[in-house]
């Protein structure tokens, strides 16, 4: 009976909890160098990487809304979230690509999974918010995977104003911070400059997220407001009777 409640109150606040633990991702390595300035490498990499696992299980509960729906997420993220723990001891160039690559299609699924959810809600609710601003910050995500996965087969891609000699994009370990951030900042045309983009297949790939982040937002607020709209003249009719 209480595991049943559990899972029930699991389902009901699915959005809230993948919403939850994205913020987590972001601040984490942030808030561990604030924290333990002196931190290790492997330390921000274990933190982020259990982050990370959580957010996939997360996303299998945001996106179990059908059998069908669950065993797919389920198929997907089995496979990746091995990947993220075996990276926490083996950085080989080969697994880092699989993971990269799992990555892609498993978080690509989830987007459509909660877009489509989005656009065959019946109204808007504080639940439909959430599910949209994770689905905002799922595609940022699903960008820094696609540059870090350019970056890691064409390295040199991307430039930073700072000196390093870690690859300026790397998503999925201690580094995962300069990903996202470049990622988010082209997402929402910030464009800051810092890091840039050399190649010419980087360059098109950039521009394209900038692309596909203005055309997002526009569609999504247009279908929020519509359906908004929608529901207020439906619930008037029924107040007035007609």
């Amino acid at each position: 009976m209480f595991l049943n409640r559990v899972w029930f109150l699991m389902e009901k606040y699915r959005f809230y909890i993948l919403l939850a633990v994205l913020f987590a991702l972001f601040f984490s390595t942030p808030i561990v160098n604030e924290i333990v300035p002196d931190a290790t490498p492997m330390a921000l990499r274990v933190v982020v990487t259990v982050l990370f696992v959580l957010m996939l299980l997360s996303a299998v509960l945001a996106v179990g809304q059908t059998r069908w729906t669950t065993s797919l997420s389920v198929v997907l993220a089995l496979p990746l979230v091995t990947m993220y723990l075996l990276l926490i001891k083996y950085d080989h160039r080969a697994l880092v690509l699989w993971t990269h690559l799992f990555g892609i299609v498993f978080l690509g699924y989830t987007v459509v999974v909660i877009v489509r959810f989005l656009f065959t809600a019946d109204r808007v609710s504080l639940n439909t918010l959430c599910a949209a601003i994770c689905v905002y910050l799922l595609l940022g995500i699903w960008w820094a995977q696609s540059l870090s996965t350019l970056e890691l087969l064409h390295p040199g891609s991307f430039s930073a104003v700072r000196e390093e000699n870690n690859p300026v994009i790397h998503f999925g370990d201690e580094h995962s911070i300069d990903a996202l951030y470049f990622s988010f900042v082209t997402l929402t045309t910030l464009g800051y400059g810092d890091i840039t983009p050399r190649s010419d297949t980087a360059k098109m790939l950039v521009a394209l997220e900038a692309l596909v982040g203005q055309l997002f937002l526009a569609i999504l607020v247009a279908r929020l407001v519509g359906l908004h709209i929608t529901c207020a003249t439906r619930k008037r009719r029924e107040d007035d009777g007609i």
